[in-house]
């Protein structure tokens, strides 16, 4: 997400039953208040980044829902990030 956005998907998050488990550098992670459910990590980047990641991305059905994917080239260079980062 856009590092300018957080507060606005924190307060998302924390109303879909989230809760914040660790927040720091370029990363905030949530855990979910129901057991099951997946975790959550958002990455934060500048707005000029995820421009760009959005504007190659492909859209997609995940569980009923459209999303937008970012292309393989940009998942490999925000995974090789992650790493990188931490």
């Amino acid at each position: 997400i856009a590092r300018n956005d957080l507060e606005a998907w924190r307060e998302i998050v924390l109303r879909l039953g989230y809760t914040l488990f660790h927040e720091g550098g370029n990363f905030v992670q949530f855990e979910p208040i129901v057991p099951g459910n997946w975790s959550l990590d958002l990455m934060l980047v500048s707005p000029e980044t995820l421009n760009r990641l959005l504007a190659s991305a492909e859209s997609a059905s995940m569980e009923g829902a459209s999303v937008v994917v970012p292309s393989l080239e940009h998942l490999l260079a925000l995974q090789i990030h992650a790493l990188t980062a931490r």
